[in-house]
């Protein structure tokens, strides 16, 4: 009668049998699957990392993008509003040049 090894029976991963150098024996199917559990924790847990990083990136450059979108609008806002300030002033100097201008034809109409 053939002995049946017990590994051969219970490990789910067959031809993956490891046989550690300092116990000659095989490593039981349980600390396979541990090892497997180990491994796949800290693909999540680095997963996880590298998501949350990745939305703190993307988070940084919406607000900076935000922040350069608005720095924009307040320039134009600034440069309206003086636009519309030196609109004014030179409508106002115009304004003074004309009524000078007239005062002076006048009084060079008159004076004569």
């Amino acid at each position: 009668m053939a002995k049946k090894s017990f590994f051969k029976k219970t490990n789910p991963y067959p031809g993956e049998e490891i046989s550690d150098s300092n116990h000659p024996q095989r490593i039981s199917c349980n600390k396979k699957a541990k090892s497997i559990c180990r491994t796949r924790r800290r693909n999540l847990i680095k997963r996880k990392s590298l998501v949350s990083s990745l939305l703190q990136v993307v988070h940084q450059k919406f607000s900076s993008h935000l922040q350069i979108h608005k720095f924009g609008l307040l320039t134009i806002l600034i440069w309206f509003t003086s636009l519309k300030k030196t609109t004014r002033i030179l409508y106002a100097m115009r304004k003074i040049q004309k009524h000078v201008l007239v005062k002076t034809k006048l009084l060079t109409i008159g004076g004569h």
